[in-house]
């Protein structure tokens, strides 16, 4: 998907204003932390995508339970996502249930 949004063949990155455009087109109504992880990217210290990033934003969309509970900090996630989750997590902490 990112060779259809390169100005040219070298680029090897998307300026984070096209990739949220992007992102947000593309999971528009299918992942319910999406509208989370756009205000994360905006909010960043991110300035580009790269190609990892970009293409692990969709397998976390999928793969990833929408309140993290499966998410392996140890995994192979790149750091964006890292960053994100723990924004999330702080973001919205788990409610604590009274028993």
């Amino acid at each position: 998907m990112l060779l259809f949004f390169k100005q040219n063949q070298d680029q090897r990155t998307l300026d984070m204003d096209t990739a949220v455009t992007m992102i947000h087109l593309l999971l528009h109504g299918s992942w319910s932390l999406l509208n989370d992880f756009l205000e994360f990217l905006q909010n960043s210290k991110y300035k580009v995508l790269n190609r990892d990033q970009w293409c692990n934003v969709l397998e976390f969309s999928r793969s990833i339970l929408p309140d993290l509970s499966n998410y392996d900090e140890d995994g192979a996630w790149p750091v964006l996502m890292d960053e994100f989750v723990e924004w999330y997590r702080q973001k919205h902490p788990p409610q604590s249930s009274s028993a």
